[in-house]
């Protein structure tokens, strides 16, 4: 039993069962042993972690991200000041590719722009901030890529026609953490899910994540004039507890193996669940913020331009610019950005806050034109897709709990 261990254990000794969430926010976030803490899991992401984020399948997704940044600047009449918050920035990954992109392409726009990356352990590097160092009331846009779905969530079970809540306790024969099934802690964990309870049989399971509200609160203290773009696997309610979706969403990843088993390689493995969208645009919109799209990544991505790299992909390797391997694995790498089996089905939604109609207008209907020099390709000697499409290729063949890579974001 490791430290981390010890310490749950202690608590469910001392008041008994304790919630999913209890359990899930310990394991992921424990300043000395949780996942993120990086204090006993270096390295979460990318080749030799646990999974892959868009940002680190190629730098197309950071470019066109930053375009779209830039575009939502112009369309409220590019304000002399524009802060960018990235919540859940990690080791800064993303925040570093937008912000050489600006460096490359829109020199100015660095001049107008204060970047923002926050993690919850913000001693990870010198660059990346707490929450509470954010100013407030900012004019700007706040990126959320692949952070709620770490939340900690309570899980529910449908069990002789009442929603009752899965707890976790331990099994001190066996030596393992276990399932423990009560009446649920939060009145609202039966309430977000009663409206679909006609979809259940007995045994249904899923997740209620409590945190987005809690997440739209501290966006509408940060923002007072701007956008939200979210990003994230998830559905909107009515989809996310339909009938097909009986054993909940809830996975665990260690080493780019997929698990149902959340009690094991505690600490050292990772575990989410899919995003409510429904609760997102409420919490949001509770907190004065408008939709304005809610699309799928692949849509959004194709809608910014990733044909424009394709394009350019395509005619550099016919005028012998880069080589039949960097092309043929920066292709892969860009149809995984779009894979509908996969990230491509990941959904985007962007929310405004105090801005007019017709600026509503402008971020609705714009069209993006490109540069030749806007658009950057990886080197040789850049590449890291050897590694990553060899991986992808099947994960966890030795383990039969573990699905492959086109599992991995999909809702059995």
């Amino acid at each position: 039993m490791n430290s981390l261990e010890e310490l749950i254990l202690k608590r469910i000794k001392t008041n008994g069962p304790i919630t999913f969430s209890s359990f899930m926010s310990s394991v992921l976030y424990d300043e000395n042993f949780g996942y993120y803490s990086g204090k006993t899991n270096n390295h979460p992401l990318g080749i030799y972690g646990d999974y892959y984020t868009s940002p680190l399948v190629h730098p197309a997704f950071a470019s066109l991200l930053a375009i779209n940044i830039y575009h939502l600047w112009k369309a409220i009449n590019e304000p002399v000041e524009f802060t960018i918050v990235e919540i859940g920035a990690g080791n800064g990954y993303l925040y570093r590719e937008i912000i050489s992109f600006y460096k490359k392409n829109i020199p100015s726009f660095l001049s107008v722009i204060t970047y923002y990356p926050v993690d919850v352990f913000s001693d990870k590097s010198k660059d990346i901030y707490h929450i509470k160092e954010v100013p407030k009331g900012i004019t700007g846009c706040i990126i959320s890529n692949e952070l709620i779905d770490a939340f900690p969530v309570n899980r529910f079970i449908f069990k002789d026609k009442k929603i009752k809540e899965i707890y976790v306790d331990y099994d001190y024969k066996n030596n393992t953490f276990i399932d423990k099934i009560n009446h649920v802690s939060e009145p609202e964990i039966a309430s977000r899910v009663s409206p679909f309870t006609k979809n259940f049989d007995d045994g249904y399971q899923g997740e209620v994540n409590l945190g987005i509200g809690y997440w739209a609160d501290i966006i509408s203290s940060i923002i007072n004039s701007g956008f939200v773009i979210t990003i994230d696997y998830g559905y909107e309610r009515d989809e996310l507890y339909s009938s097909k979706n009986n054993r909940g969403s809830l996975r665990s990843y260690f080493q780019h193996s997929l698990s149902s088993n959340h009690y094991s390689n505690i600490g050292r493995q990772d575990i989410t669940s899919h995003v409510d969208f429904t609760t997102v645009n409420h919490s949001l919109a509770v907190n004065g913020f408008d939709k304005l799209f809610y699309i799928t990544q692949k849509k959004f991505l194709e809608y910014l331009g990733l044909e424009f790299f394709i394009r350019e992909l395509n005619q550099s390797y016919k005028n012998n610019e880069i080589s039949n391997n960097s092309f043929n694995k920066q292709i892969y790498a860009i149809n995984l950005l779009v894979d509908k089996n996969g990230l491509g089905n990941f959904h985007v939604s962007i929310h405004s806050k105090n801005i007019s109609k017709d600026q509503k207008n402008i971020v609705k209907n714009q069209h993006i034109t490109y540069d030749k020099s806007m658009i950057y390709l990886e080197q040789d000697s850049d590449l890291i897709y050897p590694d990553l499409r060899n991986s992808a290729i099947s994960f966890g063949d030795e383990n039969k709990e573990t699905q492959t890579w086109k599992d991995i974001f999909e809702i059995k």
